[in-house]
């Protein structure tokens, strides 16, 4: 019973602590929600999720490449306590190889579920592909913040 417990607490964790990144704030956000209001329907929505899954693409690798930059700044010993090591970086380099199998790996997964008859389902696919790339941004960006 105690086994069983300290499983559902520690996925209530893991849970917060990925929600957080829903709750950020971020311009594109605010395009997309009027992306969605401009552009109504199945159709309309569709077009935004995919105009918006390439901007969040476009935003992640902005976003990862100034990590890169920090990341080497901080490797000056000149920052004293607050500098990091090459492990660092390479760290930050596999771990985002990695997330770019998961990414490619989910969206396949994501088009088989979704892989059905009506116009819904592609709708929520490409919401869902959307919210994957979205995520990471914004974990990269968390990231960078931490430097700052």
């Amino acid at each position: 019973m105690n086994r069983l417990y300290l499983i559902l607490l520690s996925l209530l964790f893991s849970c917060v602590a990925f929600s957080q990144n829903n709750n950020i704030e971020h311009p594109l956000d605010a395009e997309y929600q009027k992306c969605l209001q401009e552009d109504v329907g199945n159709l309309g929505e569709r077009r935004c999720h995919s105009k918006f899954e390439k901007k969040w693409d476009e935003e992640l690798n902005h976003i990862y490449n100034g990590l890169i930059e920090l990341i080497e700044m901080h490797m000056d010993p000149i920052h004293g306590d607050f500098a990091v090591d090459s492990t660092t970086l390479t760290n930050l380099k596999i771990a985002q190889r990695e997330w770019i199998k998961y990414r490619d790996d989910e969206f396949q997964l994501i088009g088989k579920i979704y892989d059905r008859k009506g116009s819904m389902y592609y709708t929520l696919a490409s919401r869902r592909r959307m919210s994957v790339v979205r995520q990471r941004a914004l974990e990269l960006m968390y990231y960078s913040n931490s430097f700052r």
